[in-house]
């Protein structure tokens, strides 16, 4: 089937205590998402769906951070979907030191069982393929998600600026890398959905982004 036939309809939300932006891919023929960085506020996630008669057919997060699953539990406690994780960042999932939950809220952590993304790189969700990019600095298993010209990078690549690496298992050297190596040779038109904050294209990052400027000796 051609893509453009059928393309992924993308929902977002705002949700959580740090306003993340929580995404459903949704395939239209099918009235099912994905559900991508469930911040918080499950209630408002369900509610959305159900106004637009879909189901959510599985989780998948860019990264562990609290503020991207603070959902995880509650969703898979009412609708018993499967959960996506880079396998290098199923520790920060499972420990409120390392998501940093312990110190804006109540310790929390993910309790259902953890899938790994395939080391193929794609996620195939019926007619479609979404490719899984890892791109480590944030966290060491961040990644992205790439389809149709729509890119979702988590908390790797906003607008104007890049992702915070003064966490426990950050790198700022590596995230720069990671965005360079894998993110700028992407088309210019692809347009970005970041993890908080505005929309972007890669084609802005490349040309506005302080942190990407060419003259920036930052190891790559």
């Amino acid at each position: 089937m051609n893509m453009s036939e059928n393309p992924l309809k993308i929902h977002g939300l705002t949700v959580g205590l740090i306003e993340t932006n929580c995404y459903l891919l949704e395939h239209v023929s099918r009235q099912t998402a994905l559900c991508v960085d469930p911040g918080g506020d499950a209630e408002k996630i369900l509610a959305f769906c159900k106004k637009q008669h879909i189901s959510i057919d599985r989780i998948l997060l860019t990264h562990g951070h609290y503020d991207h699953i603070g959902a995880v539990n509650a969703l898979v406690d009412l609708l018993g979907i499967p959960v996506y994780i880079h396998f290098e960042d199923v520790e920060m999932a499972t420990n409120p030191d390392l998501n940093l939950s312990r110190f804006i809220m109540a310790p929390y952590q993910i309790d259902s069982y953890l899938h790994y993304y395939e080391s193929s790189g794609m996620i195939r969700f019926f007619d479609h393929s979404i490719q899984v990019i890892h791109t480590p600095g944030h966290t060491p298993g961040s990644i992205c998600l790439l389809w149709n010209q729509k890119l979702i990078s988590g908390d790797t690549l906003f607008r104007n600026s890049i992702g915070r690496t003064d966490f426990p298992g950050s790198d700022p050297e590596l995230l720069i890398r990671s965005i360079k190596s894998e993110l700028m040779g992407l088309d210019d038109g692809i347009e970005v959905y970041p993890g908080h904050g505005m929309n972007t294209t890669i084609g802005h990052e490349r040309r506005r982004n302080p942190f990407l400027a060419p003259g920036i000796d930052n190891g790559v």
